[in-house]
């Protein structure tokens, strides 16, 4: 069993978005029997609300607190000495400042900087003043620009370590002497797990602690100059995989890309490195929109398709074996408007333009057509084609698809129109006697 650490901001997710690629990562190591632990300087109310789903335990207040299966198992508030002196130093510095106990933040400083620090926590949790008697595990500071911040950055230098939030005016705040180093190794001792068993993703400067502790310490590409010196390795930016990418190079993703194989042909999963190929062909006007999409507008847009519309089961990327240039893609889907009952799919795919009418299309579909019968147990499989969209009524034809129904005004989402549609039908009955 390995355990992964991951920081959230710019390493796991933008926001609250987590990529595609690391919810399908996250998905398979925890399938694998994997654990994975979610490591931050934000408050377990935040990480919970907003993130549970990916993980079986959390290290939240930049290493204070570590929970597993909903139930604390490292505690570490900062001693009451040094919140004196940092409650001191702060007012000297005009500085806004969150305290946080294991529920709440308790802010104090200038009036004007208050409102810019609620913004970035949920409503209701943020109170006004604060009391030293309570235990407090961490804390942010807010500030007026650039300059102020590197004033009290300066001034806490002896006393913590600052993590701005990119643009935004303020900074989660890594007291020293308990950092998520620390935490890392309480929750593997814990577990029972190896330190060479545990793997750390970050990209700030509150990471680095983290990647230094771990077996394996891995820097987002996006990451602080800092941190990815203090990296084993650097993976690729959040945009760019790099979580998935990351795990897949230190072997943890044991998934096994299915792949099948024709005379001319060789299907398999989309990678997002597939990007150049799909937009040279999906920026041609004559793809997308005779299939109910637009057509692409940038090598970045055919990367979030990939990512976010192509890189799913069932859906492949069409390969010359000529090349080793993808040309194409074809896909079954579940649960769609033409297939609804779990044993049975709808076809779909698309061919770049320059590998027309040379039968290639109707070669995949064979071959994913005996697929979805053969290895899905498919009962039958759907197909459509809007009106005037001859070239995939023939494909539709020569694989065997029989005409069921033409249904009118259509609604076709993506290009804000309405269209007249066809419905074609192949059973596993018909495939076998004409196979």
């Amino acid at each position: 069993m390995h355990i992964v650490f991951f920081d959230i901001d710019q390493t796991l997710a933008v926001g609250k978005i987590i990529p595609e690629s690391a919810k399908k990562a996250i998905k398979i190591l925890r399938s694998q029997g994997d654990l994975v632990f979610i490591c931050t300087g934000r408050n377990i109310n935040y990480v919970k609300k907003n993130f549970s789903q990916y993980a079986d335990g959390f290290i939240t207040n930049n290493g204070r607190l570590a929970y597993y299966k909903d139930q604390i198992i490292f505690s570490s508030p900062i001693d009451k000495e040094t919140v004196t002196l940092l409650l001191r130093r702060l007012k000297d510095l005009d500085a806004g400042y969150v305290f946080h106990t294991l529920n709440r933040g308790h802010y104090d400083g200038p009036e004007d900087l208050y409102e810019p620090i609620k913004a970035v926590g949920d409503p209701g949790y943020l109170t006004k003043g604060i009391d030293e008697k309570e235990d407090y595990y961490n804390f942010d500071i807010s500030f007026y620009d650039e300059d102020h911040r590197n004033v009290i950055k300066e001034a806490l230098k002896d006393l913590c370590i600052l993590n701005p939030h990119g643009p935004h005016p303020s900074a989660d705040m890594t007291v020293i002497g308990t950092d998520k180093g620390d935490a890392l190794k309480a929750v593997a001792k814990h577990l029972g797990v190896a330190i060479e068993d545990t793997y750390a993703f970050g990209d700030g400067m509150n990471d680095i602690t983290m990647l230094r502790a771990a077996g394996h310490g891995i820097a987002m590409g996006n990451g602080q100059k800092e941190t990815k010196e203090a990296a084993e390795y650097v993976t690729d930016a959040i945009d760019e995989d790099g979580v998935y990418n990351g795990l897949k190079h230190y072997g943890l993703i044991r998934e096994e890309s299915v792949c099948f194989e024709t005379k001319r042909l060789i299907l398999r999963p989309w990678d997002v490195k597939d990007a150049k190929d799909c937009y040279e062909l999906a920026k041609d006007e004559r793809v997308g929109p005779a299939a109910g999409w637009p057509a692409h507008r940038s090598l970045d847009e055919s990367k979030d398709v990939i990512r976010n519309v192509l890189c799913v089961p069932e859906t492949y990327a069409i390969v010359l074996k000529e090349t080793s240039k993808v040309i194409g893609s074809i896909s079954l889907h579940f649960h769609s408007d033409l297939a609804d009952a779990d044993d049975e799919a709808e076809l779909g795919y698309w061919l770049g333009v320059p590998y027309w009418g040379k039968g290639l299309m109707t070669e995949a579909g064979r071959r994913i057509v005996q697929h979805g019968f053969e290895d899905l147990g498919l009962r039958q499989i759907w197909a459509g084609y809007y009106d005037g969209n001859d070239r995939s009524k023939r494909v539709q034809e020569k694989l065997g698809f029989i005409y069921q129904r033409t249904t009118e005004g259509l609604e076709v989402k993506q290009m804000k129109e309405f269209r007249t549609g066809h419905s074609n039908l192949l059973t596993r009955e018909n495939w076998l006697k004409n196979r």
